[in-house]
Protein backbone atom coordinates (compact mmCIF):
# COMPACT_ATOMS: atom_id res chain seq x y z
CA UNK A 1 0.00 0.00 0.00
CA UNK A 2 3.03 2.29 -0.04
CA UNK A 3 5.25 3.34 2.81
CA UNK A 4 3.65 3.45 6.25
CA UNK A 5 2.24 6.88 6.82
CA UNK A 6 1.70 7.74 3.16
CA UNK A 7 -2.07 7.97 3.34
CA UNK A 8 -2.42 9.47 -0.14
CA UNK A 9 -0.74 6.51 -1.83
CA UNK A 10 -2.60 4.00 0.32
CA UNK A 11 -5.94 5.61 -0.56
CA UNK A 12 -5.11 5.68 -4.26
CA UNK A 13 -4.14 2.02 -4.21
CA UNK A 14 -7.24 0.87 -2.35
CA UNK A 15 -9.34 2.86 -4.83
CA UNK A 16 -7.60 1.01 -7.69
CA UNK A 17 -8.17 -2.31 -5.96
CA UNK A 18 -11.87 -1.57 -5.59
CA UNK A 19 -12.15 -0.98 -9.34
CA UNK A 20 -9.96 -3.93 -10.34
CA UNK A 21 -11.98 -6.40 -8.30
CA UNK A 22 -15.18 -5.20 -9.99
CA UNK A 23 -13.61 -5.46 -13.45
CA UNK A 24 -12.80 -9.12 -12.84
CA UNK A 25 -16.45 -9.86 -12.04
CA UNK A 26 -17.56 -8.03 -15.19
CA UNK A 27 -15.36 -10.35 -17.28
CA UNK A 28 -16.68 -13.64 -15.91
CA UNK A 29 -20.14 -13.77 -17.43
CA UNK A 30 -21.86 -16.75 -19.06
CA UNK A 31 -21.16 -15.24 -22.48
CA UNK A 32 -17.40 -15.54 -21.90
CA UNK A 33 -17.34 -19.35 -21.63
CA UNK A 34 -14.79 -20.74 -24.06
CA UNK A 35 -13.33 -17.38 -25.02
CA UNK A 36 -9.77 -17.90 -26.31
CA UNK A 37 -6.75 -16.53 -24.46
CA UNK A 38 -8.19 -16.83 -20.98
CA UNK A 39 -6.85 -18.48 -17.87
CA UNK A 40 -10.27 -18.59 -16.25
CA UNK A 41 -10.86 -21.77 -14.29
CA UNK A 42 -13.71 -23.96 -15.47
CA UNK A 43 -15.40 -23.90 -12.04
CA UNK A 44 -16.16 -20.21 -12.56
CA UNK A 45 -18.73 -21.32 -15.08
CA UNK A 46 -19.65 -24.75 -13.72
CA UNK A 47 -20.30 -23.47 -10.15
CA UNK A 48 -21.21 -19.79 -10.50
CA UNK A 49 -22.82 -19.55 -7.04
CA UNK A 50 -19.56 -20.56 -5.35
CA UNK A 51 -17.61 -18.12 -7.52
CA UNK A 52 -20.07 -15.31 -6.72
CA UNK A 53 -19.75 -16.01 -2.99
CA UNK A 54 -15.97 -15.82 -3.23
CA UNK A 55 -16.21 -12.63 -5.25
CA UNK A 56 -18.52 -11.06 -2.68
CA UNK A 57 -16.11 -12.06 0.09
CA UNK A 58 -13.25 -10.42 -1.81
CA UNK A 59 -15.26 -7.23 -2.27
CA UNK A 60 -16.17 -7.17 1.43
CA UNK A 61 -12.52 -7.56 2.41
CA UNK A 62 -11.50 -4.77 0.02
CA UNK A 63 -14.12 -2.53 1.64
CA UNK A 64 -12.71 -3.35 5.08
CA UNK A 65 -9.28 -2.44 3.76
CA UNK A 66 -10.65 0.87 2.49
CA UNK A 67 -12.02 1.61 5.97
CA UNK A 68 -8.66 0.69 7.47
CA UNK A 69 -6.82 2.99 5.07
CA UNK A 70 -9.13 5.87 5.95
CA UNK A 71 -8.46 5.24 9.66
CA UNK A 72 -4.69 5.25 9.12
CA UNK A 73 -4.30 2.41 11.65
CA UNK A 74 -1.39 0.33 10.35
CA UNK A 75 -2.49 -2.75 12.32
CA UNK A 76 -5.95 -2.63 10.74
CA UNK A 77 -4.45 -2.02 7.30
CA UNK A 78 -2.04 -4.95 7.68
CA UNK A 79 -4.79 -7.34 8.88
CA UNK A 80 -7.16 -6.18 6.13
CA UNK A 81 -4.50 -6.48 3.43
CA UNK A 82 -3.82 -10.06 4.57
CA UNK A 83 -7.55 -10.82 4.46
CA UNK A 84 -7.77 -9.43 0.92
CA UNK A 85 -4.86 -11.65 -0.10
CA UNK A 86 -6.53 -14.71 1.41
CA UNK A 87 -9.85 -13.91 -0.30
CA UNK A 88 -8.08 -13.33 -3.60
CA UNK A 89 -6.39 -16.72 -3.41
CA UNK A 90 -9.58 -18.57 -2.47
Amino acid sequence: MGPPGDARIAQRNVDYLTVITQLAWDDFQPTTVGVPNTRAKEEIYSDPARFKTRFETLQAEVQKLAVGVKSGDQNVIRASANAVGAACNA
